[in-house]
């Protein structure tokens, strides 16, 4: 998920639950502790060091700001055409071989669940002996 979504979709739990008894640093806290690892460097480094030492105003205008620009980077990366390069080529055939893979292991996962078991079969007709050991 990209840093823009992880903010407003932060944005909207504390929105619909305006109630919840946290402080704004708790908060800040918690969406620092919550994100990935190179997204709190990202942080950390715009902050001159440690995040969570900042005044929680300026916190809250830094990860929006971040989200403002991580989106901005993101769809100037989606709209462009990566078709004909050689990296999607070469992307699109290890994605190729990687789904092969998958579906090879899905197949036998299968074949391994769905054993065909021993089935006695039983006609429907009844074979009895009479008194004399004959077959009627």
């Amino acid at each position: 998920m990209r840093h823009s979504e992880a903010w407003e979709r932060f944005k909207g739990y504390t929105s619909q639950c305006p109630h919840h008894g946290f402080n704004n640093e708790s908060l800040l806290s918690t969406l620092y502790r919550g994100c990935l690892a190179r997204y709190r460097e990202m942080l950390d480094t715009a902050s001159n060091g440690n995040f969570l030492n900042q005044n929680v105003d300026d916190g809250w205008q830094l990860v929006e700001n971040m989200a403002i620009s991580s989106d901005c980077y993101v769809q100037n990366c989606d709209s462009k055409d990566w078709s004909s390069t050689a990296h999607s080529i070469a992307l699109e055939a290890q994605m190729r071989k990687d789904m092969l893979a998958l579906n090879s292991k899905l197949d036998k996962l299968i074949l391994a669940h769905f054993q065909a078991k021993h089935i006695n079969y039983v006609s429907g007709k009844s074979l009895v002996k009479d008194q004399e050991g004959e077959e009627n």
